[in-house]
């Protein structure tokens, strides 16, 4: 039963991530490097650790969204489901507050109660 609770948490993720960014990230500008450009940061870099984790993890940027992925280095949270909604949760309870992170957090507590 979790699976489909899941299932159905990442097409509401999926059909609702482009919109986000075309209404609540219009003035944001996408960065301007790629997975492989942020490869050849200096070793102990930001931007070198997030090109090892795009390549570890088999993700691309998705423009306009790069700073998501900068909070899974800066907290440790993992890439599943249920981590991402715990770190939105985090970011809550450090003062970030956005559509997509309210969204997250409440169809997290509604559908994977039991995590959270």
């Amino acid at each position: 039963m979790k699976k489909i609770r899941v299932k159905f948490l990442l097409f509401v993720y999926d059909k609702t991530q482009k919109l986000y960014r075309k209404y609540f990230k219009k003035k944001k500008r996408q960065w301007q490097f790629n997975e492989k450009q942020l490869l050849e940061f200096h070793k102990d870099s930001l931007g070198r650790k997030l090109g090892e984790f795009y390549k570890k993890h088999g993700f691309t940027m998705i423009p306009k969204m790069e700073n998501h992925d900068v909070h899974h280095l800066l907290t440790g949270c993992g890439t599943n489901f249920e981590d991402e909604i715990a770190m939105q949760f985090l970011l809550l309870g450090n003062g970030k507050l956005n559509a997509h992170l309210l969204a997250a957090v409440v169809l997290g507590s509604i559908i994977l109660p039991e995590y959270y």
